[in-house]
């Protein structure tokens, strides 16, 4: 087993546009947003891996693709998120995103068998989310959520080439939640609960497949996920009426 290592993951940017306003908006609205995910995690980090070999040496390798610190490409990332009042207290929300990494592979060594997984792919990444959320009226700020999530790789990239190494897949989950909103800053806590895992057959696997024998990779999936945010609102500022002396 490699040694504990940490450092900085890939940052993501990006800016969103409520499309309604005014009375349109009195009911629900939709954004919509881009931003970029940048390369600033190590996407080739390494660790002592120990009885390596036949003759069980130590060896300075690659961790595996799942705990890597990055993906190694500059992603483009489409997004939206939307809010609809279904009665007073409930309402009907969703979101998701999808981010385009038009990089085939980054370089890196996977350290596996095979020569058409000798090197680590970079993904596109996917995720839907939606549900209701019901808000309290006698605790003001208080709020929970019950809804589905859907995350996961694709097999075959939507832009560029889709080689190397990666484990395609997808997650279908059940997630309940509570929020907190005080004045501005607002608290959420997301536990989804996996339902579904399916690690579908890659690139690689297809390739490497034959009629008598498919090959199928391997794959590792979290039973649940703790997610916890914090969001600051900043609210208008309201010109102040000119008054002369």
């Amino acid at each position: 087993m490699p040694y504990y290592f940490k450092g900085l993951g890939d940052i993501r940017i990006g800016a969103g546009y409520w499309i309604l306003s005014g009375e349109k908006a009195k009911k629900g609205n939709i954004a919509i947003g881009l931003g970029i995910k940048f390369p600033t995690g190590d996407y080739a980090a390494t660790s002592k891996f120990y009885n390596q070999r036949t003759e069980g040496i130590e060896e300075v390798k690659t961790v595996d693709q799942s705990i890597q610190l990055g993906d190694g490409g500059t992603g483009l990332i489409v997004d939206f998120q939307g809010l609809w009042n279904i009665t007073n207290t409930y309402f009907w929300y969703y979101d998701g995103f999808y981010m385009f990494n038009s990089k085939e592979t980054k370089g890196t060594p996977t350290n596996r068998r095979r020569e058409n997984e000798a090197i680590m792919s970079v993904p596109d990444e996917y995720a839907v989310r939606t549900g209701v959320f019901k808000s309290f009226e006698k605790i003001h700020g208080l709020g929970i959520s019950l809804g589905g999530r859907v995350e996961g790789r694709p097999v075959h990239d939507a832009i560029g080439g889709s080689n190397g190494f990666r484990r395609p897949g997808y997650i279908v989950s059940v997630e309940p939640g509570i929020s907190y909103m005080k004045g501005n800053v607002t608290g959420t806590l997301n536990v989804p609960i996996a339902l579904i895992r399916n690690r579908t057959q890659g690139v690689t696997d297809i390739e490497n497949s034959t009629p008598d024998e498919p090959v199928h990779g391997d794959a590792a999936f979290a039973d649940y996920l703790i997610n916890f945010s914090l969001a600051w609102r900043i609210p208008r500022k309201v010109a102040t009426p000119f008054k002369s002396l």
